[in-house]
């Protein structure tokens, strides 16, 4: 949802703006990355995202950005316009980022929170099932629940729109802005299985990041599904 519907959005009202002839007044960042350096993934997100909207890069190409501050600080320099970060499936934050000290990517991230002093705002999206994790932010976030939104599980009839609609829109592209040629489809039986393996309590979260099919063997199929937090 946050990929498809939120970014895309705000992607495209962007792009409407730069059409009129005006400048990009919001920039957003989309991040998931979090195994191994978190910080160089998303300075990297952060350097393609001021490129789509016409800024400089934050940072040299070939540089490691020293800290998350110094990297917003870039961002500020090149951008004069706001700047949003999604930081998605923070669940698997947890699993892969094991430094709490000062100097730690969740160390800095706390404190660029709590200075609040940059045109910049997150957003972190999590599983329902892993919103007690946050917990460990408490101390370094003041105020950490105080602004969420929760997000229900979908109605089977909502999930099969959640699938099909995209698919009829992408078709409804001119042929220049599609990746493939032609249009694409979608098998029925394919969507009733989607629609079965992730509805709710069919999926676990692995010691790993993966989820796993309630019933399989760890070998069998992999989906994601259930509530968000923002």
């Amino acid at each position: 949802m946050l990929r498809a519907g939120v970014v895309n959005e705000l992607h495209h009202r962007v792009t409407l703006a730069r059409d009129r002839g005006e400048a990009a007044d919001l920039a957003v960042v989309y991040f998931n990355q979090w195994q191994g350096d978190a910080l160089s993934a998303l300075a990297r997100a952060l350097r393609e995202e001021l490129r789509a909207v016409g800024a400089s890069g934050a940072a040299d190409e070939t540089g490691r950005a020293e800290s998350l501050e110094t990297l917003l600080e870039g961002a500020e320099r090149s951008f004069d316009g706001d700047l949003l970060i999604l930081f998605d499936q923070f669940e698997e934050f947890f699993l892969y980022q094991h430094d709490w000290g000062p100097g730690s990517f969740a160390g800095q991230f706390a404190d660029v929170v709590n200075r609040g002093n940059r045109p910049v705002s997150f957003l972190v999206a999590l599983r329902d099932d892993s919103l007690s994790k946050l917990d460990r932010f408490k101390p370094l976030i003041p105020g950490l629940f105080d602004n969420y939104l929760r997000l229900g599980h979908l109605r089977r009839e909502e999930a099969e729109e959640a699938i099909r609609k995209p698919v009829a829109r992408y078709n409804r592209l001119p042929p220049e802005a599609r990746q493939v040629a032609g249009e694409v489809s979608i098998e029925d039986e394919l969507v009733e299985a989607v629609m079965d393996q992730v509805r709710a309590g069919r999926v676990l979260l692995g010691a790993m990041g993966e989820g796993r099919v309630a019933g399989e063997a760890a070998g069998g199929s992999q989906g994601c599904c259930g509530r968000a937090h923002h």
